[in-house]
């Protein structure tokens, strides 16, 4: 039995059993770590598991955050069906919840599960990567090991979204489609299951349709210079991963208020080409999140307000992605086996693919795809795993091997020295998140067993207030806080632009037309940032015709959580 199990570790590692052994036991701590502390929720994670606690009572897999409003005040909205996320998320947890299992221990076996499955296909990639000690000038020095502990506990996708899934499933596509140009007999069953793991992995999140642009690249590269091969198996690909999205696409059709795709999908990007292409192009700055540094993200941030400055920049970190590709193929050698090639250049592609699917979508929206570190982490990986081959090889490109032998010193000085450093000067917050998964608060107890969001010292007042008043009407700036244990009764503030916000539904300027028709208090949960009442599109402006309201007043404010509660009494016809 012993024997067996070291032969499957063996396979699994691709020769490399002790990388493997080392990041698999730190995803094992990580995991372990995260279990027994709280777990925080992230937006769209809330709004999903109110349609999961909504579904589980017969209400549907529905929504209050996307609730079409009335005019009259004095309606409760009318919730919508849950499109704008994928459904899977939703279902498994409304399953475990109708098994009598706790949303917290839900949480936490789906995500630790995910989390080890994750870690077990970048193990295996990994190890193909971090098979030789780097030589310095002192001598050699066996980085891969400190890179395979370090990886698990700084890298691994935050619990507070649907990323991880992604994060999870993506290696063993890519395993799959190298597998199946080195094993010829069993190629169309290998790209058929990828193809399914990719229909499965868009039923988490429609950002996997970034899989898709991957694929197109990989496969071509593993069956070059076998054209019609690669259209074959990029055709059964996308055929068999229809098997799901075909179905969620129909379902999304059927119980949507309007056509196709969420509402957020517009024509904005191809209305001004030209201004679309200069935001993305002033957003390629943002591709140093590719680094897996945060301290190099920084400078993105920093010269931002320098307009030539962040261009050249930007187009030096599109170069350098473009580049990757050509300068790993370039290294490879006779000493490299035909898997290892395959796997160098397959990840190398990812940067390039996720950049081109984000930048196709901004045609598609106004929101800055570009600049949101959640879209990279599926390709969080590479530039690590490919600076550490490349300063490992035996090559004549010394400029090269230099700077990537440099990139890794970096990259460990900063995970080993900098993290503890920024913790010890009582900084923690967005270091030990990284471990933790949640942002560490005196009110937080470790271990926990609790779900928490991030204002839930104002969620538990808004519960007391609505026993106390439940004629009374909660209107809430960030109302995906307080709806994730299925709490009924709590409104989002609508926002007054046609066309708006990425994150937020659009049914024009309601308070235009609102009013009540009986007296009503109106309890508003708001950022305290905020001088009056603002929603989530403009979160520090206030709105004209709430901020003017009679019989206003603040009743609670919330230091550590940034928020108040204000309190209106409005007469009965009154008209905002």
């Amino acid at each position: 039995m012993m024997k067996k199990a070291q032969a499957f570790i063996y396979y699994l590692s691709y020769g490399n059993p002790k990388i493997f052994g080392v990041m698999l036991i730190s995803a094992i701590f990580i995991v372990i770590v995260r279990i027994l502390g709280p777990f925080e929720l992230g937006w769209d994670q809330a709004i999903q598991l109110e349609a999961a606690h909504r579904l589980i009572h017969g209400l549907g897999l529905t929504s209050t955050y996307f609730a079409t409003p009335f005019a009259n005040i004095n309606q409760t909205p009318q919730p919508q069906y849950l499109t704008w996320f994928p459904p899977a998320f939703s279902l498994i947890v409304a399953s475990l919840l109708s098994l009598k299992v706790s949303l917290a221990l839900s949480l936490k076996i789906i995500y630790s599960l995910t989390t080890i499955i994750g870690w077990l296909g970048w193990a295996s990639i990994a190890s193909n990567f971090l098979s030789k000690p780097m030589q310095l000038r002192w001598g050699y020095f066996s980085a891969q090991f400190a890179i395979a502990a370090l990886l698990p506990v700084f890298y691994t996708p935050l619990w507070e979204g649907t990323d991880i899934f992604l994060w999870a499933g993506l290696p063993f596509i890519i395993i799959l489609f190298v597998t199946s140009a080195i094993k010829k007999s069993w190629s169309m069953p290998l790209i058929a299951t990828s193809g399914v793991i990719f229909g499965l992995l868009y039923s988490f999140r429609y950002a996997s349709l970034f899989v898709a642009v991957a694929a197109f690249f990989i496969l071509f590269q593993v069956n070059f210079p076998h054209i019609r091969f690669f259209f074959k198996s990029y055709i059964i690909f996308i055929s068999y991963s229809l098997l799901i999205i075909f179905p969620v696409y129909i379902y999304n059709k059927l119980v949507s208020i309007s056509a196709g795709l969420p509402q957020y999908i517009t024509e904005y990007g191809f209305s001004n080409i030209a201004d679309t292409l200069r935001r993305i192009i002033s957003n390629w700055s943002n591709l140093s999140i590719l680094s897996g540094m945060p301290l190099i993200q920084t400078v993105a941030t920093y010269i931002k307000p320098y307009t030539a400055i962040n261009y050249i920049y930007g187009v030096l970190c599109f170069i350098f992605i473009c580049g990757l590709t050509i300068v790993i193929s370039r290294a490879n050698n006779l000493e490299v086996s035909q898997f290892k090639r395959h796997i160098n250049i397959s990840i190398s592609l990812l940067p390039i693919s996720i950049t081109i699917f984000l930048m196709f979508c901004m045609f598609f929206n106004p929101y800055n795809f570009l600049e949101n570190p959640r879209y990279y982490i599926p390709a969080m990986f590479s530039i690590i795993f490919i600076s550490y081959d490349l300063a490992t090889r035996r090559t004549n490109h010394k400029f090269i091997k230099m700077a990537c032998s440099t990139f890794i010193v970096i990259f460990l000085m900063y995970n080993i020295a900098c993290v503890p450093l920024s913790v010890a000067l009582q900084k923690p917050d967005t270091q030990l998140q990284r471990i933790l998964s949640y942002i560490p608060k005196p009110s937080l107890q470790y271990p926990s067993n609790k779900v928490v969001s991030r204002t839930e010292d104002s969620l538990s007042k808004l519960k007391d207030l609505q026993k106390i008043n439940p004629e009374a009407v909660f209107f809430i700036q960030y109302q995906a806080n307080y709806i994730y244990d299925g709490s009924a009764g709590f409104r989002l503030i609508p926002g007054g632009k046609p066309g708006g916000d990425f994150w937020r539904t659009t049914h024009g300027d309601i308070w235009e037309k609102a009013y009540v028709d009986k007296a009503v208090k109106i309890f508003w949960v708001v950022d305290k940032a905020c001088p009056g009442i603002c929603n989530a599109e403009e979160p520090y402006n206030p709105m004209p015709q709430l901020s003017a309201l009679p019989n206003t007043k603040t009743i609670f404010t919330y230091p550590d959580e940034g928020t108040k509660i204000l309190v209106s009494d409005l007469p009965s016809g009154y008209k905002f």
